[in-house]
């Protein structure tokens, strides 16, 4: 069991997030959905101990260790002439799992990865932080880069993941990519998670999203 409780974050004197809680079983894919500057990636490199908060971050009813983690951050760095076999070593040793991967996911290993599209940079680093193998994954806007049919690879692979008891952070633009892999969707509105949809309530939380989108537009227009 994952656990966030009352996580506070605040940057001199304003506070980005407030009071966050939330919990994720084993096995199971937490989402975080909100709109630019909700605080999303604040949440993830908080958790990922890049950042000073109050609160409580547990795994297993202890107090999380950045060891215990893997963050696949929406643009990862890449050393310049590096290979992508050479890119997983430091990851992983070049086993049977990373080749497979690099195969599904069509990663040349012997070519530099400076020379690679944006789309194949992204999966080259969802690669690295798969064979980490660590109990929990997060992934900030995933989907971010990826075509079509790597999107359904992702979708697989997280799938995978689950099965081996992976607890997984989330985060994404796309309301549907969320629905689709996700166990339960949190919204993260002005530093809070002001509500959790599980999965038999997602035609709810894409109901709640659209009013707000045109409470918000209406406001506009006349105003304008």
């Amino acid at each position: 069991m994952f656990e966030v409780k009352d996580v506070k974050v605040s940057f001199k004197d304003k506070k980005v997030l407030k009071d966050v809680s939330f919990t994720v079983k084993k096995g199971k894919v937490y989402g975080v959905l909100g709109k630019n500057g909700a605080g999303k990636t604040t949440l993830f490199n908080t958790i990922s101990n890049f950042l000073k908060y109050e609160g409580i971050i547990y795994l297993n009813n202890k107090k999380i260790k950045p060891n215990n983690i893997s963050y696949l951050k929406t643009e990862a760095y890449f050393y310049p002439y590096m290979k992508a076999y050479e890119y997983f070593t430091f990851f992983d040793s070049l086993d049977k799992t990373s080749i497979n991967l690099a195969n599904i996911f069509d990663i040349p290993l012997d070519e530099y990865i400076h020379n690679f599209s944006t789309g194949m940079k992204k999966k080259t680093a969802i690669i690295a932080n798969a064979i980490l193998k660590k109990p929990v994954l997060i992934m900030d806007e995933p989907f971010n880069g990826l075509d079509i049919e790597s999107v359904e690879k992702l979708y697989l692979l997280i799938e995978k993941l689950k099965s081996q008891g992976t607890i997984i952070l989330l985060s994404s633009h796309i309301l549907e990519t969320l629905q689709k892999c996700c166990d339960k969707i949190g919204y993260l509105d002005n530093g809070r998670i002001i509500k959790e949809y599980v999965k038999k309530e997602f035609n709810i939380l894409e109901k709640d999203l659209r009013e707000s989108i045109k409470e918000d537009w209406n406001a506009l227009i006349n105003n304008a």
